[in-house]
């Protein structure tokens, strides 16, 4: 979906391969004393490939234009409703 991406190659069943992805995704996070640094890997399971990646206060703004308040998870989805053009409610039509 982000074709501009590079991520790395990943085995099949490999959830802590995986793991340590979303972990490096963490470390990219801001670090404050008020929160946790994340990190998110959304993951085609059947094509065994990654969608999208987000870690903790990655994107500005939320999508109600919250500033600084994006987690992991919403990286990834705002990041994955950006690439088709469509509003963050709607990504179900366009994931596997």
């Amino acid at each position: 979906m982000a074709s501009d991406m590079s991520y790395p190659s990943i085995a099949a069943g490999d959830h802590k391969g995986y793991m340590e992805y979303a972990l490096d995704q963490a470390r990219l996070s801001p670090p404050a004393s008020t929160k946790f640094c994340v990190g998110a890997v959304l993951v085609d399971a059947d094509k065994n490939s990654i969608l999208s990646t987000g870690y903790s206060l990655e994107l500005q703004r939320d999508s109600l234009g919250n500033p600084g308040s994006t987690h992991a998870e919403q990286c990834c989805f705002i990041k994955i409703a950006q690439t088709h053009n469509i509003p963050e409610e709607r990504i179900g039509e366009v994931l596997p």
